[in-house]
Formats: C-alpha cells, structure tokens, sequence
C-alpha cells in the first residue's frame, strides 16, 4: 500500500468520527436553542393572554359600571316610576325613547327593557311592538335572587354576546321591577 493510501485512510478515519461530533454538537445546539426559543415564545403568549384578558375586564368592568349608572338614574326618575307602576308603556317609551336613541348613538347600547316583578316584559324600549314574555336570563336571576345590580355576558338568541346589565327598581322597600 501506498503512504499516500494510508495517511487517506487515516485522514478519514479521523475525520468521519469528528465530522460526526461536529454534526451532533450543531444538533444538540440548535435542538437547545429550539427549546430556548420555545419557552420564551410560551412566556410572552402568556404575558400577551394575560394582558388582553385583564383589558377585556377592565372594559367590561368600565362599560358595566356605566349602564348601571344610567339604569339608576332612570330608575330615580318620580315620573317614570308612576308611568310604571300604572303599566302605561306608551308614557314609558316617550319618556324613554330620545334617552335610548342618545345611547344608542354614542354608546352602542342596543338594548333597554322595563321588566316587572314576575320577570315579565313590559316595554323594550328598542322594541316596543315585543312585550309580554317571561325572560329568564342568568344576568336578571342574579339580580333577583340577590336583590342588587347583576352583570354578565350572555349569549343572545342570534347568537350574540352582549354585555348585560340588571338593576333591581325599588320603591322603598317594594321591588317595582
């Protein structure tokens, strides 16, 4: 055999194994800075889950606390609660129709009831010609059962989610509706 056949061979017997070490150590490196890569992608989707759901509340907080504050001042109207109690929807809407247009325009309120004691429609200020029926949604259960303002999102009957705002009306101690 020639030097020349035998320092080739020994050429690549030293370096097949180190081509190899090389191709493993490149492996290991990217597979670690994978993970690496990996584990900070998951932190930050989590920082950005975390953020976008506590400003999600705090919206929801904010537009709630909003139309309770105008259901209240509805509600503390003299006027509006004898139209009430006299069950004259006709006095109710006109009393309450240019209100509800105004929010609708500059708050995007779609929705303002009158409900009675038994849970039944009175008026729907945003839909007059509909009145009667039993409503039955968590947001106004809550209110009943524990008397005071309730919120919620719900899920509307076409498929909507609405932010919902109930304000037990009292008259003293009397539930109005």
């Amino acid at each position: 055999m020639s030097r020349w056949f035998r320092v080739s061979q020994l050429k690549l017997a030293v370096m097949v194994p180190f081509l190899g070490f090389v191709l493993l150590l490149a492996v290991s490196v990217a597979t670690i800075e994978y993970q690496k890569f990996l584990r900070e992608s998951n932190r930050i989707s989590l920082e950005i889950e975390t953020a976008v759901e506590n400003s999600f509340h705090a919206s929801v907080t904010t537009e709630a606390a909003a139309l309770r504050a105008i259901a209240e001042t509805v509600a503390n109207d003299s006027g509006l609660k004898t139209a009430f109690r006299q069950r004259d929807r006709h006095h109710i809407l006109d009393m309450t129709s240019n209100l509800f247009e105004g929010l609708r325009k500059t708050t995007n309120l779609t929705h303002f009831y009158f409900i009675d004691p038994a849970r039944r429609s009175i008026l729907r200020v945003h839909q007059p010609d509909r009145s009667g029926d039993v409503i039955s949604r968590h947001t106004l259960l809550a209110a009943e059962s524990h008397r005071t303002s309730a919120e919620g999102i719900e899920l509307g009957p076409l498929g909507t989610l609405t932010l919902r705002v109930v304000v037990p009306w009292f008259d003293g101690d009397e539930l109005l509706g």
